[in-house]
């Protein structure tokens, strides 16, 4: 079985270009659904990298009818988390209802419950490798009997152990990657949101690994593949929503179509001045004449951008001898 998998997934990459997943888990999630297709043929080349407690999506739920919502919750997401050691006992919050729940990891562990408070319930925690720079499908569930359930790549990995009701909500903001009365944002792309007012999982399951649908359960459904500007579409029912702080990526799904080996985590940065040196490394991306390699010049910039101005640039001694 291996073998086929690894087949399809060698396909998939000549196809439709190079995965964004960990190494470990591409034999194992080249077909999942055994359509045919490999999984990262579905993924949106968009996603919202965030990177310090200043990015966060904010929604709009004001417009939802709070007094409706019952007892029963699921939170999915497909995301690609990225953690260093240093941060390994930070505070990681995927989606957070003030009031109602929060979605997190910390320390190694997933979890979700009450937004009241961050302690785990160690006892009955598991921990999981979903900060390791691939894809995953993370979900929490909140079902009919009052627990909270937590699903990693289909897994279930947590289950609360005392029945606990969701909060009533204290905002009607719904935040996404970061956690703005803890300070804490997410670190990694997040790639796909989806809130449903239903318990959507009932023990472990095979992920789609293919942007979500929407049905009659459906709150919000944010795919994040706008890839430009501050507003978040949701397609369920325009829910407002606002990126502030975070950036958008581009996945360069197709990096493999000129048989160049390319990264796990191909990125596409603009260009916006076509002088071919993307954000990355252009220090200037409105001038066409500021850009990696070309002539430093007496004029106030950092010309070739290496950190360097004019005179303090070591290919100049002084401007009046240089001419320029």
């Amino acid at each position: 079985m291996r073998i086929t998998q690894a087949i399809i997934l060698f396909a998939g990459l000549l196809l439709f270009g190079c995965p964004i997943i960990s190494e470990a888990d591409r034999d194992v999630l080249a077909d999942a659904d055994g359509d045919g297709l490999p999984w990262n043929d579905y993924l949106h080349e968009y996603g919202v990298r965030f990177a310090s407690s200043a990015d966060c999506i904010e929604v709009d739920l004001s417009s939802l009818d709070l007094d409706s919502l019952d007892d029963t919750l699921t939170v999915d997401l497909y995301i690609k988390g990225q953690i260093a050691a240093e941060q390994s006992g930070d505070l990681f919050p995927l989606v957070v209802w003030p009031g109602r729940f929060a979605f997190y990891e910390q320390a190694g562990r997933l979890t979700a419950g009450l937004p009241e408070t961050t302690e785990l319930d160690d006892s009955n925690s598991s921990s999981v490798g979903f900060m390791d720079g691939g894809y995953h499908h993370v979900a929490f569930t909140h079902n009919q009997s009052a627990y909270f359930d937590v699903y990693v790549d289909g897994d279930q990995v947590r289950v609360s152990r005392t029945p606990t009701a969701l909060g009533e909500p204290t905002e009607s903001t719904l935040y996404l990657g970061c956690w703005p009365d803890q300070g804490a944002s997410f670190i990694g792309v997040i790639g796909e949101v989806r809130l449903l007012d239903s318990a959507q999982y009932d023990g472990s399951f095979d992920p789609e690994w293919r942007p979500y649908a929407t049905d009659a359960n459906v709150l919000g459904l944010w795919h994040l593949d706008e890839g430009e500007g501050t507003t978040v579409q949701d397609e369920k029912q325009g829910l407002p929503a606002t990126l502030a702080g975070g950036a958008w990526e581009h996945f360069d799904l197709a990096c493999l179509d000129s048989g160049v080996e390319c990264g796990p985590n191909p990125v596409i940065y603009d260009d916006a001045d076509n002088d071919g040196f993307g954000t990355d490394e252009d220090c200037d991306d409105d001038a066409g004449d500021v850009r990696p390699g070309t002539t430093e010049k007496c004029n106030g910039f950092d010309d070739d951008c290496d950190g360097y101005i004019d005179e303090d640039d070591p290919e100049i001694e002084t401007c009046e001898e240089e001419g320029r």
